[in-house]
């Protein structure tokens, strides 16, 4: 099909995916590297508070901007897509960083990487073969497997939503296609894990240091 179609047509199609490409590369490296800049030459600050602080500036929050996507219905435009890689490609450039910059490199972290990658590889093949079982299977086929890769990440100190970001990567080609599959797994994320996720967040927010920051004594 592609050596059927013209030249011209093939260089507009790939000068409009570097030029998104780049768009939401700098979405993120732009604050990402001037916060952090600011910080370390402006404020002073030491240089992993100023690398936190630009991984802090440069991230979104995707449940919150999907959750208002889907109540306005432009989850499925061409605008809402664009917005919603967007904040994708920042939360995962935000997990990515914290996980260079923060985690410890240890023999437990080679074991992590070495079964994401083995587990990206093979569950594009087997998912499609498991999705044409029930529902309720599917469901906790991939739940046992985002969580399996989040407990290792545990473990190995790193960030336990970077699995999730590249599993959901492998498996949007088979999985986007099962609607039924999609709107279990949405309801489950934003009914239950979401709540929690900023429960947790509420919990280990340090008020008491951030009240002395507004108070001179």
């Amino acid at each position: 099909m592609f050596l059927q179609a013209s030249p011209w047509f093939l260089l507009a199609i790939i000068s409009t995916l570097i030029a998104i490409n780049l768009r939401l590369a700098v979405a993120f490296f732009a604050p990402f590297l001037g916060c952090a800049a600011i910080a370390y030459f402006l404020l002073g600050w030491d240089v992993r508070a100023s690398w936190l602080s630009g991984v802090a500036l440069s991230t979104t929050s995707v449940a919150v901007v999907y959750a208002v996507l889907l109540e306005l219905g432009l989850n499925k435009t061409e605008f809402g897509k664009i917005i919603l890689a967007a904040c994708f490609v920042n939360d995962l450039g935000t997990v990515i960083a914290l996980g260079f910059i923060f985690s410890p490199f240890t023999t437990k972290t080679l074991i992590f990487v070495a079964i994401t990658i083995l587990s990206i590889i093979i569950l594009p093949i087997i998912t499609p073969k498991i999705l044409k079982k029930s529902p309720e299977f599917e469901t906790k086929y991939l739940l046992f497997a985002l969580f399996g890769l989040g407990a290792l990440a545990i473990q190995s100190g790193s960030e336990v939503v970077l699995p999730a970001y590249l599993v959901g990567m492998a498996l949007a080609g088979s999985a986007s296609k099962d609607h039924y599959l999609i709107r279990r797994l949405r309801t489950f994320t934003i009914g239950f894990l979401t709540p929690i996720y900023f429960l947790r967040a509420d919990i280990l927010f340090p008020y008491l240091r951030l009240s002395r920051a507004f108070c001179p004594f």
